[in-house]
């Protein structure tokens, strides 16, 4: 798995008094308490993590991964400054992005197939919560169609 603190960790406070990496904090379920030991850190671009890895390619599937979460985060930091990661009980029960003062949640999966299930959590956090749930992925384009339950949009990332 693709770990920015991994190459970056003796230099972490240049990188953030210079712009070139940001946390957003994690927060549990009410949305009140931070998790304090869990951030989760992101490049000012995802070219710098590939300049700083070397040895990636374009078909290391974790660095893609990483770096389209990242892209994504970029983007949404333009439209709020208040980006949280929300999350549940579980080791699986994450919300990559929650723009509270957007009503929106976004989870990155940068993959061709998706599977419904893997947003179960999402899903159950939108429809509590009252927002607007969101899947970047890697080409898909369409709405989930479940007549009992919230609705996703599925986009692709370049969109964003």
């Amino acid at each position: 798995l693709f770990n920015i603190k991994h190459f970056i960790e003796n230099d972490i406070e240049i990188f953030e008094k210079t712009k070139l990496i940001s946390t957003i904090s994690k927060f549990d379920r009410k949305l009140r308490r931070e998790v304090s030991a869990s951030k989760k850190w992101y490049l000012a671009h995802p070219a710098i993590g590939y300049a700083l890895a070397g040895r990636l390619t374009t078909e290391d599937t974790a660095y893609l991964g990483h770096a389209v979460e990242t892209y994504l985060f970029n983007r949404l930091k333009l439209l709020s400054s208040k980006i949280y990661v929300e999350l549940g009980r579980g080791d699986q029960e994450e919300v990559d992005f929650y723009l509270r003062d957007l009503n929106l949640m976004i989870e990155s999966k940068f993959t061709s197939k998706i599977d419904q299930r893997d947003f179960k959590y999402l899903r159950s956090r939108s429809e509590q919560l009252k927002t607007h749930a969101v899947v970047a992925t890697k080409n898909i384009f369409e709405r989930s169609n479940q007549s009992d339950k919230k609705d996703i949009l599925f986009l692709p990332a370049m969109l964003f």
